[in-house]
Parts: C-alpha cells; structure tokens; sequence
C-alpha cells in the first residue's frame, strides 16, 4: 500500500466507519471496530504530518526580502530632480 503522505502532495484518505452489520457479532478480537479504531488512529497521525509538511513547504518556499543596510563611511544619494546649488 502506497504510503498516503508521499502520494504526489495529497492528503492521507480517511478509512470507511464498517456499517453496524459489518460486525458478526461472535466476539472476534480483534472485531472490525477495533480495526477501524486503529486505521482512524493512523489516519490522524498521517493528517498531522501531511499538514505539518504543507506549512513546512508554505514556509520554505515564502522568499524574504534581503534587509537593506548601511555601508559604512558612505551616505546614500538621494535622487534629486537638478544639481546642487
């Protein structure tokens, strides 16, 4: 089975609740319920991690502006519209 987290960007697929009459009733351990409970609570895990990772590649991908400093010794020319009087 392919691992749901990796599969091309998408979200893990949530497991199908069995229906009530999914269950036979004869006291099997573990009962379908029980697997379905372990399957969700993998699901959760993998929903987590796939979310995490989208907010981790949100954030690497967001491009900061390099802060603008001062050289020192030098002053910053203004741009004027004639020469200095």
């Amino acid at each position: 089975m392919a691992n749901p987290i990796t599969n091309a960007g998408q979200p893990p697929i949530e497991p199908v609740q069995p229906d009530i009459d999914d269950c036979c009733r004869s006291g099997c351990d573990p009962c379908i319920f029980d697997l379905y409970e372990d399957a969700m609570a993998r699901y959760r895990l993998q929903l987590q991690a796939w979310e995490t990772g989208k907010i981790a590649i949100a954030a690497k991908n967001t491009v900061k502006q390099p802060a603008k400093k001062a050289v020192a010794g030098r002053k910053i020319k203004s741009k004027s519209s004639g020469p200095k009087k």
